[in-house]
């Protein structure tokens, strides 16, 4: 069993001001046939100037993986 978490964030500060981040959150369970991971991502840009630029988005991914 095992967790991970990542992430970034940037910040423009001159003419076009937008804020960017994303999160990831992962978890898997280790056996002797496969790996099950689960993950979960959050990505966000915000733009300040025109509001109507900006986007959100939810990501939820299942994968298994197979070592040889």
């Amino acid at each position: 069993m095992g967790a991970r978490i990542g992430g970034s964030y940037a910040k423009t500060t001159k003419e076009d001001r937008q804020r960017y981040a994303d999160g990831v959150l992962s978890f898997w369970y280790k056996n002797k046939w496969v790996t099950p991971i689960i993950t979960v991502e959050r990505t966000y840009l915000t733009d300040q100037v025109n509001r109507n630029d900006s986007f959100d988005a939810n990501l939820l991914t299942f994968s298994l993986r197979k070592e040889f």
